[in-house]
């Protein structure tokens, strides 16, 4: 019989007295109707999901205070409206040098390929997806791959993401998953599913983060 099995990043399941509706409100950071700034609430989520940062002092960035984010959220303002590429993204996480990073900038499939291999690790990747031409890049955090087969091995089929521009997740901790076998053979999109949509996009650079040993 075929099982299924979800494997995520610890830091969405440290906190186990807590429901994991409750548990996933809180890592989840929501995009706004007129910005796109999910590169930087990616890079927000990371943080507090390696328990780096609490949502309540990320509450307070933007207000005159001299917290140890502040340069991380002036730079990411700059895009904030328009959208981060992979060079935004990669210059804003050089301001945090609690964190270890490592891009590849490549086909959908080695990004893919990158990201499951970080995540079974237990480190979290941020992955840039090209889902319409002349559209800012959205960034998805992975936070858990999905498992599935039958047997004595099991196979990934999914990456599980939070979507800083989905709404919040109610049940799972997750709230989008990008299926990992393509539509078509030799296609460079892969089905990425969200609670309203079935999307076809691509994915130019994959970004695996962990906390700094």
């Amino acid at each position: 019989m075929d099982s299924l099995q979800l494997h995520f990043h610890p830091g969405l399941v440290r906190h186990r007295a807590k429901s994991w509706r409750h548990q996933q409100h809180m890592l989840h950071l929501g995009q706004g109707s007129i910005d796109a700034a999910s590169g930087i609430l990616c890079i927000f989520m990371a943080l507090m999901a390696m328990g780096m940062v609490s949502k309540s002092q990320l509450q307070v960035l933007g207000f005159g205070t001299d917290y140890r984010l502040g340069t991380t959220w002036r730079r990411g303002l700059e895009s904030y409206f328009i959208g981060a590429s992979e060079t935004d993204v990669l210059d804003l996480l050089t301001t945090l040098p609690g964190i270890e990073v490592q891009s590849l900038i490549g086909p959908t499939s080695r990004c893919v390929e990158m990201a499951q291999s970080r995540l079974a690790l237990n480190e979290l990747a941020l992955l840039g997806l090209a889902v319409e031409v002349a559209r800012p890049i959205r960034w998805v955090l992975a936070v858990g791959t999905e498992l599935g087969g039958g047997g004595s091995e099991n196979t990934a089929t999914s990456l599980l993401c939070l979507d800083p521009a989905e709404s919040s997740p109610r049940v799972a901790p997750f709230n989008t998953r990008l299926c990992l076998n393509s539509p078509r053979r030799g296609s460079r999109q892969l089905h990425y599913v969200t609670a309203t949509a079935l999307l076809s996009p691509s994915c130019g650079i994959a970004i695996a983060l962990s906390k700094r040993r």
